[in-house]
């Protein structure tokens, strides 16, 4: 099955987002900055119903027309 196609604008966000996270690296299940990093990131995005998960981490569901859903933690 081929790889679906990433818009390289998205592509490059999601490459910053991951250089971030690695240069603020924290200890499992203490990831107080990374959700603070990425809660308004995703609330700028419109995406208005994010759950808290088990203290650390959050949940959201972003339904897309090319596949069903997409998991964020």
């Amino acid at each position: 099955m081929p790889r679906p196609r990433i818009d390289a604008g998205i592509l490059d966000r999601m490459v910053e987002i991951r250089r971030h996270l690695h240069r603020h690296p924290e200890l499992s299940n203490r990831k107080i900055g990374t959700g603070a990093y990425l809660r308004p990131m995703l609330a700028g995005h419109g995406i208005s119903d994010i759950r808290d998960v088990a203290r650390y981490g959050l949940a959201v569901d972003i339904v897309g027309s090319a596949r069903p859903s997409i998991a964020m933690w």
